[in-house]
């Protein structure tokens, strides 16, 4: 039995039924590699064998008594059918009908009454490609364990998984506890450590004065609750839609080294242009920037957490406004520095320092009623858009014999930001997942491949001023 951390609980009390809170990995790899070729059977077992050893993946949820404290978590047998299903694309499998199935699966939220988590193998992409769906609940996952995970289930070898019996199921079911053995963990939890609610009201108070203190000398400052209307900006439906692309990692990083940048500024300028094309396009282009939710990894070296999220966010503006590409390559780094620096004197822990303190019912009901009366369209938007930037091995590796060919991740979308863009380095590629919701007003078409239309354009101009210089 554990009891759940704040930050972790956080995401479980944020999902409702529009506002799913699961993430999306969508591995595509070449069947035709694995040795003595592709067996559902044996695929599926090898993978819930090697995710048994994540603790994450082999518990679930016993709920507190009429939500008065954070969850606690208890072993659960882990059923192979339940949890890796099977699906198959109709010929000829193309990238839209590829598409549209992922988005269809990322719109229905995992069940709580065991192991959140799932895997679906989708069989039938053209070339003789498998594509691996994992739809993981954000409470045992972030983007930096996320990537971890990646190394437990995947090999840096080609190696057919073992064939033969399988067992039909992983451990045993844990009692659920008492409420009494509950309640003890609650109070522990709440008197260990109470210095807790004095970092949450200073580090608070230190961060908003530090905010307001910059803001005044800054103009590069973006804060949130200052974001422009976008056709995104508005209240959620259950349904996603998603998009897919492909851009180069060393053109990323011409770039970043041509205007002595970083990767991630490359990427948010990349987004930035995508985002100003497709806006201008749908003739709802605003005056000023977007407001970026950039999450970061809080994780020290070697740290060892009872949080399965160790993760803080950087607010940044896209300057959609502006229209040169460079200008607004420049601009986003502005912003990104002066990001960092609010974010250094927040403290990595503050979120989960008032969820502790927060009362958890109050805290999930508060979510279901927002969500339900539609308010994110009754103010001001606090971000339009969630942007993250997963780093990935410089190799191959493969999964279950067969070599990985791209690996897309697709973060949850908010209320009143219905838009997500991830991308994931792998090799020499930036693999990019678009996720937003497609019963909003407008359709900003594609947005995958303009990122990395936008991308190929800066490295153009990238060469450009490289060139200027001799």
């Amino acid at each position: 039995m554990q009891r759940l951390s704040g930050v972790d609980a956080a995401f479980l009390y944020m999902e409702t039924p529009a506002q799913h809170m699961h993430g999306l990995g969508v591995t595509v790899v070449d069947a035709s590699t694995i040795p003595g070729g592709y067996d559902f059977e044996a695929t599926r077992a090898e993978f819930v064998r090697r995710l048994m050893t994540l603790s994450g993946f082999r518990r679930r949820l016993a709920e507190f008594p009429l939500g008065l404290d954070h969850p606690t978590w208890i072993e659960s047998r882990v059923d192979l059918a339940a949890h890796v299903i099977r699906a198959q694309l109709v010929a000829p499998g193309t990238q839209e009908q590829f598409e549209t199935f992922v988005g269809e699966y990322a719109s229905y939220p995992l069940r709580r009454d065991r192991p959140m988590w799932e895997f679906c193998l989708l069989e039938g992409l053209e070339g003789k490609r498998l594509a691996i769906l994992a739809k993981i609940h954000h409470c045992i996952i972030d983007g930096v364990s996320g990537s971890q995970m990646l190394q437990e289930i995947y090999d840096l070898e080609s190696a057919a998984p073992p064939r033969g019996l399988y067992p039909e199921a992983y451990g045993e079911d844990e009692a659920v506890p008492s409420l009494l053995d509950m309640a003890a963990a609650s109070l522990a939890a709440r008197i260990g450590d109470p210095r807790r609610a004095v970092n949450a009201v200073v580090q608070t108070l230190a961060s908003a004065a530090e905010t307001i203190a910059q803001f005044s000398e800054r103009e590069d400052m973006t804060i949130p609750m200052a974001a422009p209307p976008t056709p995104f900006s508005r209240a959620l439906t259950p349904r996603r839609a998603v998009s897919f692309s492909q851009a180069s990692l060393s053109d990323v990083k011409a770039v970043k080294a041509a205007f002595g940048t970083t990767v991630n500024d490359v990427v948010l300028a990349a987004c930035t242009m995508a985002l100003r094309r497709r806006l201008d396009e749908a003739g709802v282009l605003p005056d000023r920037p977007l407001v970026a939710s950039v999450p970061v990894s809080a994780r020290k070296t070697g740290e060892k957490s009872k949080s399965f999220n160790r993760v803080s966010a950087m607010f940044i503006g896209l300057p959609v406004q502006l229209p040169d590409p460079v200008e607004q390559l420049k601009e986003v780094s502005r912003a990104s520095a002066a990001a960092k620096k609010v974010m250094a004197s927040m403290g990595s822990d503050l979120l989960g320092d008032w969820v502790e303190l927060l009362p958890p019912l109050l805290f999930a009901q508060s979510m279901q009623l927002y969500s339900a009366f539609h308010l994110a369209e009754r103010h001001a938007p606090v971000q339009n858009v969630v942007i993250s930037n997963v780093p990935g091995p410089p190799f191959p590796f493969y999964a279950a014999g067969a070599r990985v060919l791209s690996v897309y991740p697709l973060g949850p979308i908010l209320e009143g930001a219905a838009l997500n863009i991830t991308v994931f380095s792998y090799e020499d590629s930036i693999d990019i997942g678009v996720v937003t919701c497609p019963d909003l007003a407008v359709e900003i078409g594609n947005l995958s491949d303009a990122v990395a239309d936008a991308v190929a354009e800066l490295r153009v101009r990238a060469d450009a001023a490289v060139m200027a210089r001799i």
